[in-house]
């Protein structure tokens, strides 16, 4: 929708757009609103609406030691609009797709396997590469906040996990690098 920009990285992308979230007192005030996340020319986007109960949260907080919100976007995706899809097919450029196998932060693996097929039915004319890592969680930038510890992967697997940050980074900038 905007022809300057000729390249897309997506990292941990989803395939849709959703509704926002409101409240700022901390995570427990969160509440999901009914308008999107987004607008284009003052007009808000079409959008899915997540399910925000913590009672599954903590859940997998006690049983699993790790932090798991993919549960929220699972169970709508059952009904997906097709009118809230990213309309990837109108990017005017390559696309590079980096996630981690097993994103507990939201579907990010399903979906890029469906714009890779929206993609591929649209005859999209530009370059796609997808990049995708076992060994990893949502956050894949080279950085180690303290947050990361709230992922099981990463305090089992920290060295590899290390590698996928990296390594996406890396990836990335020779991607960058590549379109001059």
């Amino acid at each position: 929708m905007i022809p300057d920009i000729n390249g897309v990285i997506a990292l941990s992308p989803m395939h849709c757009v959703w509704s926002g979230l409101k409240g700022n007192k901390g995570l427990l005030d969160k509440k999901v609103t009914d308008i999107s996340e987004f607008t284009w020319r003052g007009k808000d986007l079409p959008c899915m609406q997540a399910i925000l109960k913590y009672t599954p949260g903590v859940w997998h907080l006690i049983t699993q030691q790790q932090f798991d919100l993919k549960y929220m976007y699972e169970r709508p995706l059952k009904n997906f609009r097709e009118e809230t899809a990213i309309q990837v097919e109108n990017i005017q450029g390559d696309i590079l797709f980096i996630y981690a196998e097993d994103d507990l932060m939201w579907p990010s693996k399903t979906a890029v396997k469906y714009m890779e097929e929206r993609l591929k039915n649209k005859e999209f004319k530009y370059d796609v590469q997808e990049i995708s890592y076992e060994k990893a969680s949502h956050i894949l930038v080279p950085l180690s906040p303290d947050a990361l510890k709230m992922f099981k992967v990463e305090r089992k697997y920290p060295e590899e996990c290390k590698k996928s940050r990296e390594d996406a980074f890396e990836k990335t900038v020779q991607w960058i690098t590549s379109k001059k």
